[in-house]
């Protein structure tokens, strides 16, 4: 017979993975005991893509209860912005000794993005964006878009031919356009926020612009990521207002995972 906490801990762990933002948004939400359980619920497959998510106080104390080989196996097979975020949670002299265990690609790409000070929008932003040129067309955007490594409703950022952020792709534009036509002609203008501000400037432009993306540049205005409102949010505050909607939202989801209950535990039926 199958255990129920076993099938509770795989509903957990398949929702998280499915959902980290809202898994994240859920526990944070929560009283601190049910957090841990939720949390404890996870392996380490699934666990870093929540943990990025988290702020840094709850973050700091799950890596403090994880080895070093676990913690340098999560930077390296991370993408790159999460991999930037688990590392920006360690403690410093912890966190030199660790990259110092890495690969030497992943040490570079870490110190590249170790160039944006803690407290800023480039420390904070998501560095894994898609983007075209201005002069492709929309056939060949929409197969960025489906191909991207960039979070899902992350804006398709448009550059010109130097690298400088023109604007991000406008969908229903472009499908009133057609595959055909060219990105620049299907453009939503851009008012990015730059990598060397402080977080006040990014509370200021998505109070303004009521967007959930916002394109991150340099001085150049050459992107460097992409901040979500949602990231934003857990990491700039750093003590959430329990909302009992976020534990409703996950008990929902979790309840619709149930019809699959059987192929979670006993995997997919044979054909009989």
């Amino acid at each position: 017979m199958s255990d129920p906490h076993a099938a509770q801990g795989g509903l957990v762990e398949r929702y998280a993975g499915m959902h980290p933002e809202q898994f994240a948004d859920a526990v944070v939400s929560g009283e601190s005991s049910g957090a841990k359980e939720f949390l404890s619920c996870l392996s380490d497959d699934v666990l870093p893509g929540v943990l990025v998510r988290l702020p840094q106080s709850v973050a700091s104390e799950i890596l403090d209860g994880r080895s070093d080989e676990t913690i340098v196996h999560w930077i390296s097979s991370a993408p790159l912005s999460d991999a930037v975020q688990l590392s920006r949670r360690i403690e410093p002299q912890r966190r030199t000794r660790l990259h110092a265990l890495l690969s030497q690609r992943r040490r570079r790409e870490l110190d590249r993005a170790f160039l944006f000070r803690d407290g800023t929008v480039g420390a904070l932003a998501n560095l894994d964006f898609a983007w075209v040129r201005q002069g492709a067309t929309v056939a060949e955007a929409i197969e960025t878009l489906r191909s991207r490594r960039s979070p899902d409703s992350a804006p398709l950022l448009v550059l010109d031919d130097t690298d400088r952020l023109v604007g991000t792709l406008d969908a229903e534009r472009a499908l009133i356009r057609g595959f055909d036509a060219e990105v620049r002609d299907c453009l939503s203008p851009a008012r990015p926020l730059l990598a060397s501000s402080d977080l006040r400037a990014a509370t200021a432009a998505f109070a303004a612009q009521g967007e959930r993306w916002l394109p991150v540049v340099d001085v150049s205005r050459r992107p460097v990521g992409v901040l979500a409102l949602a990231q934003f949010r857990r990491t700039f505050f750093e003590t959430p207002k329990r909302d009992e909607q976020a534990f409703a939202r996950l008990a929902g989801a979790m309840f619709e995972l149930l019809a699959d209950l059987p192929k979670l535990l006993l995997g997919e039926p044979h054909a009989r």
